[in-house]
């Protein structure tokens, strides 16, 4: 393929919710037990994360916000990881669900 053609995808961990603080409260403990549990992973509190749009916890304004910076920064795919920390199925789906409805069809996918 054609250098034009080539593709940079970016993953992040996403939850949605109804409201941003709803979201951030559901998922916290669930990202929080993610980080303190990961081998690998950089030991950053659940704040720092979010201010430094490394996850993506929100409203789906606040989802499609930290997608279009990576857009901006020249990111092509967004990679939703919407399963962490044992966070419970129900919960995944919604999330999953209101991504679909309220995200994606203004990232035009």
């Amino acid at each position: 393929g054609r250098a034009a053609d080539a593709t940079a995808p970016f993953g992040f961990h996403a939850y949605c919710g109804e409201t941003t603080a709803e979201a951030r409260a559901e998922a916290r403990p669930f990202m929080e037990r993610y980080v303190r549990t990961r081998l690998y992973a950089v030991q950053r509190p659940f704040e720092t994360l979010v201010e430094q749009d490394v996850v993506a916890i929100g409203d789906p304004d606040e989802i499609l916000r930290v997608a279009r910076r990576y857009e901006a920064a020249g990111f092509s795919h967004f990679l939703a990881i919407v399963n962490f920390g044992g966070l419970p199925h129900k919960r995944v789906l919604r999330s999953m669900e209101l991504m679909a409805r309220h995200v994606l069809p203004r990232l035009g996918l």
